[in-house]
């Protein structure tokens, strides 16, 4: 019994109804078993990836000064929808607010302002969660900057993952590079993680020494092919704002194949 996502009442009727019949919890079994996908999974998958990224292109078609964070949700909402699929994820925002996960803003965009994308949809039960960065006008130094090393990290990760490797080296790899290229300061509880039936599954990209909090193994999980990760490693800091970084990767036999395709400068708008 996957414990962890049938209702107590549901559970309890079950019981009821089938006395002679013992019920084994088992969600963790069926967690490591869903982190090597399908084909059929990594078709769905990549659609879903697909449908989220024709959501992102829609709100990038639509920023701009004097448009709010409130009017980029009900375009990604609509889009999302007429791709049939279901939007999950609004974990974007906007302007002042782009530094962390507020509430949706309804103040217009200025030029200087921020648009952290981080939004997720559902297509036939399985997620797609993908990040990017747009910038109204033209861009100052200390953004170019800062998306540039956040960029790098995600970047030299993506770019390690391949069978055999752990994910304390994808992580450890992201942060080296982010710290070395610009941002000497900057911390992360984890670099990205796995995704389908559920947004967030294993493997969680956590480094050495570290707890993933609800994934076994943690840093010492190995890749396999037919694994997928999510790779990221978004900036929060008030008072400038934030940005995000983050596509989806299947392992493969002999290294990586990207779901996500959208273009990943800082994006003016």
């Amino acid at each position: 019994m996957d414990e962890m996502n049938v209702p107590p009442r549901t559970l309890q009727a079950l019981k009821a109804a089938l006395p002679r019949v013992q019920f084994v919890e088992a969600f963790d079994t069926f967690r490591e078993i869903r982190m090597v996908k399908t084909a059929d999974e990594i078709s769905r998958l990549r659609r879903s990836s697909e449908i989220n990224e024709a959501g992102q292109q829609a709100i990038i078609r639509a920023a701009g000064r004097g448009v709010t964070d409130y009017d980029l949700k009900r375009v990604y909402y609509q889009k999302v929808t007429e791709e049939g699929a279901i939007p999950r994820m609004w974990g974007s925002s906007a302007g002042p607010r782009s530094s962390c996960f507020f509430s949706v803003g309804r103040e217009p965009l200025e030029p200087g302002d921020l648009i952290r994308l981080d939004i997720g949809c559902r297509y036939l039960h399985y997620f797609a969660d993908t990040s990017r960065t747009l910038v109204v006008g033209e861009a100052t130094a200390a953004q170019r900057r800062a998306y540039a090393a956040v960029r790098s990290g995600v970047q030299a990760a993506c770019e390690r993952i391949r069978p055999g490797v752990k994910v304390s080296e994808l992580f450890e790899t992201c942060m080296t590079t982010i710290r070395a290229n610009g941002l000497p300061d900057f911390e992360r509880h984890h670099c990205g993680h796995s995704i389908g039936l559920e947004m967030y599954e294993p493997p969680m990209v956590v480094g050495s020494g570290r707890s993933s909090d609800v994934f076994a193994k943690g840093p010492d999980r190995l890749l396999e092919p037919g694994m997928l990760v999510n790779i990221e490693a978004p900036l929060y800091q008030l008072g400038f704002g934030g940005m995000n970084m983050e596509d989806t990767l299947l392992v493969t036999p002999t290294g990586a194949d990207w779901l996500t395709s959208l273009d990943r400068e800082l994006c003016v708008v």
